[in-house]
């Protein structure tokens, strides 16, 4: 089977998910793991046939197999949930035969960890006959790496039956919500209080730059979301070249946010409110900070942390 592959590469809070989830009513398998070192086997950095990839498969789906909270529109809403099993766990002949594979290519490598996956699969089946497979993919900052996220992206867009799509967010949203992430995992130490608002900055500025690459598809979170979903659910059609889902049967299908299944309206409608739920000075902050000079940044990260090594300007 000639299946294509589909890569979503966000970094952070970007709404990836809500996006693989309109992508899998086109046929393609969207299931909800990442770093899966596709980097490092793209760029030429490990062997096909180190079991690098098949081992990480396993272990993901070695945690599935216990109750998890993940996936929802939102960390909030991620956090009201229940744990659910949703993976089977490999039998040990299973997983001999699954290791056993030597593939001869990397598209062979990645379409028989993902059929393994599926097979295993429980809270969901998945579309017959399929066409491909959506890969999630981020930055990787725990390792230092010779190549940058630009000539990564640009290797990897030119390997046939590849489309990659980069995920953008204003910065005041994409800070905020970073931020809600991590802020309620603060305890009573400093540790953790103080951010680099700077380095932040300087980390959405190498988003931008990826969405001037040619030929990889740029999507906006807003974009995705209600009411301009069927604006993406257009532009998705066109890029795949497929017949156009209608809204009205769209409406009717549950979607795949990260592990957890929702109903249209639910799915897309906008919930990540960490931007307008923040305290006054936050806004002003998040949303001004691109504007000034290096000198006015380094003076408002200052007093930023300040207010945060005090217990103040958390975001939730």
């Amino acid at each position: 089977m000639n299946y294509k592959f589909i890569v979503i590469y966000s970094d952070g809070p970007m709404g990836a998910s809500t996006l693989g989830s309109l992508l899998e009513k086109y046929g393609f398998l969207n299931i909800p793991f990442r770093k899966i070192y596709l980097s490092e086997y793209v760029m030429g950095i490990r062997n096909l046939s180190d079991k690098a990839m098949q081992n990480k498969f396993l272990a993901i789906l070695k945690e599935f197999s216990r109750e998890m909270i993940m996936g929802g529109t939102c960390m909030r809403d991620r956090n009201s949930r229940k744990g659910q099993i949703r993976a089977l766990k490999p039998t040990e002949e299973e997983i001999n035969n699954f290791l056993a594979f030597e593939p001869h290519d990397l598209h062979s490598l990645i379409s028989h960890c993902y059929l393994f996956a599926a097979k295993n699969l429980i809270y969901k089946g998945y579309n017959i006959p399929l066409r491909g497979f959506i890969l999630y993919d981020l930055p990787q900052f725990r390792k230092s790496f010779d190549f940058t996220q630009t000539e990564y992206l640009k290797r990897l867009n030119k390997l046939s039956n590849f489309t990659c799509l980069t995920m953008n967010r204003e910065f005041k949203e994409w800070c905020a919500s970073l931020l809600s992430q991590q802020d309620p995992k603060i305890k009573n130490s400093l540790r953790g209080r103080t951010i680099s608002l700077e380095k932040l900055f300087k980390r959405w500025k190498k988003i931008q730059k990826l969405s001037e690459i040619s030929n990889i598809i740029n999507i906006d979170i807003n974009s995705v979301l209600l009411p301009n979903t069927q604006k993406t659910n257009n532009l998705i059609s066109k890029k795949l070249k497929l017949p156009k889902i209608k809204e009205k049967t769209l409406k009717n299908q549950l979607f795949d946010l990260y592990g957890s299944l929702e109903k249209y309206n639910l799915a897309f409608k906008p919930a990540d409110k960490s931007f307008e739920e923040t305290c006054f000075l936050n806004k002003v902050i998040f949303e001004n900070y691109i504007k000034f000079p290096i000198i006015i940044r380094f003076i408002i990260n200052i007093i930023f942390n300040g207010f945060r090594t005090i217990g103040f300007l958390k975001v939730y």
